[in-house]
């Protein structure tokens, strides 16, 4: 797919054509296609509603699973079921914001090879606090901590 992150790319035959020229409707419907997915993904950022995601064990790798389109999370930690995993598939530009509605804090991790903030450590998020990651590439994270 020619749209990759926030680049697009015109499949060949896409931007030379002549004046008067047919298009191919393999290349209408690749530019077609690519065009809806990369509305698709914005419009997901910006119009997705809040998810409620209770958490799951202590560590990364038994995490909570925040996917690629869940934008705005409740999270839900209760003693013993507090973690929650940033999704290994986003894309540069993506926001996540994690709220913990729980009753124990949370702790959010990067994606198993990941970091957030140059550490591969979970983040720490109190009781009826919020936590935005920035996507700066696909396995890394900035993040800032409500107070």
């Amino acid at each position: 797919m020619p749209f990759s992150g926030n680049v697009y790319t015109p499949p060949p035959g896409a931007e030379n054509a002549a004046p008067g020229q047919v298009v191919q409707s393999a290349v209408w419907n690749s530019i077609f296609t690519d065009i809806a997915t990369a509305l698709t993904a914005v419009m997901n950022q910006f119009n997705a509603g809040p998810v409620s995601i209770a958490g799951v064990g202590t560590t990364q790798s038994g995490a909570a699973a925040i996917s690629a389109l869940q934008f705005y999370v409740r999270g839900n930690a209760t003693a013993g079921q507090y973690a929650f995993v940033i999704s290994s598939v986003a894309v540069t530009g993506n926001q996540f914001v994690i709220f913990n509605t729980g009753t124990a804090t949370a702790v959010v991790w990067p994606p198993s090879g990941g970091t957030v903030n140059t550490t591969a450590t979970g983040l720490s998020v109190g009781v009826l606090k919020g936590i935005t990651f920035m996507c700066v590439t696909a396995t890394t994270f900035d993040a800032m901590l409500s107070q």
